[in-house]
């Protein structure tokens, strides 16, 4: 990955006898939206928290003024 070069870290990994993983295995792991956590609901909770700021703002508009 440094200086654009691929990332080979799962095939190494893979490789060493100590990962009981293979590297097929391995990059079925490799999802990220499966590891966010209760970030999901945060978000839909803060912005049900502040629904009635946002009432009838223009979103289209650059600037947003409250």
């Amino acid at each position: 990955m440094k200086e654009g070069r691929s990332c080979d870290l799962l095939e190494r990994m893979a490789q060493n006898p100590e990962f009981t993983l293979d590297s097929t295995e391995m990059e079925s792991l490799m999802q990220p939206e499966r590891y966010t956590g209760r970030c999901s609901s945060q978000v839909t909770a803060y912005l049900k928290e502040i629904e009635s700021l946002t009432e009838g703002i223009d979103s289209s508009k650059e600037d947003i003024e409250l």
